[in-house]
């Protein structure tokens, strides 16, 4: 099977996180790989999208959008380092 690289899931991401996530990483809770979200493997054929660690191809996050409602599953990153908001008043 075929995927893109994790570009594909910026949109819906930043998106669902309130911030841009192109520049974020994470890593990934199955062996523990640390890598850009830009690095990751997108499949982008199933009811979703699932990104997978390139390292070992373990499910990291699934994200799927169900009547306008996006549903984020993030069980295979133990963590996400996401950019903060500049220019902004809290």
């Amino acid at each position: 099977m075929s995927y893109v690289d994790g570009n594909a899931l910026s949109a819906a991401l930043s998106l669902a996180f309130g911030t841009d996530v192109a520049a974020g990483d994470g890593i990934c809770a199955h062996c523990g790989h640390h890598h850009a979200f830009a690095e990751a493997h997108v499949y982008l054929r199933n009811p979703g999208m699932v990104m997978r660690c390139p390292n070992c191809e373990g499910a990291e996050l699934i994200l799927v959008e169900i009547e306008h409602h996006l549903h984020l599953t993030i069980r295979g990153l133990a963590t996400i380092n996401l950019p903060g908001r500049t220019g902004q008043d809290n």
